[in-house]
């Protein structure tokens, strides 16, 4: 099967990597949170509260984290 990618060319799925997109995760009727405060440290290791890869035009909103520790901010 062929698609275009962004360039107007005809790529061959198989060779393009496959994106999730147009998706957003946000809160209903307001903020959620995700608490991770009473989790318990671990020497280098860090939580990503919503871990995203192979993503394009994905926004996440509304979204309050918890936690004693910060390793990741973004």
């Amino acid at each position: 099967m062929d698609t275009e990618g962004r360039s107007g060319k005809k790529k061959d799925r198989k060779t393009e990597r496959e994106y999730i997109e147009n998706v957003s995760i946000r809160g209903l009727g307001g903020r959620f949170v995700v608490d991770y405060s009473d989790r318990k440290r671990v020497e280098g290791e860090g939580a990503l509260a919503v871990p995203c890869r192979m993503v394009r035009s994905f926004p996440i909103a509304d979204l309050d984290v918890k936690d004693n520790f910060s390793v990741y901010c973004r």
